[in-house]
């Protein structure tokens, strides 16, 4: 992957590229440390896009998972009085290209 990298930095020009963001897999990660080595000018950052997604995902598996918990207990609560975010409906879509 890092020569793809590489290759497309090289047909853009060398001198027209000074960052490489990529998503957080370690791959990605790996390929923009490659890309460092070899340009000292250029460096690597994360899509704060799918580092957002992420971390909404992770919150949202937060939630559901005290929901669950709660109802074992059968303590009743819904979700909508533990997290009220407008940015989790349906109509909100997150679009990223990385």
């Amino acid at each position: 992957m890092g020569e793809l990298f590489i290759k497309g930095i090289e047909d853009v020009g060398v001198d027209s590229c000074v960052q490489i963001i990529t998503d957080n897999a370690p791959i990605c990660k790996a390929t923009g440390m490659i890309v460092e080595a070899k340009y000292a000018h250029m460096f690597w950052t994360p899509c704060i896009v799918h580092s957002l997604n992420l971390a909404l995902n992770l919150l949202l598996l937060m939630c559901f998972g005290l929901v669950t918990l709660l109802r074992m207990h059968n303590i009743s609560v819904t979700l909508s009085k533990i997290i009220q975010m407008p940015l989790l409906s349906k109509r909100s879509t997150t679009i990223y290209h990385c």
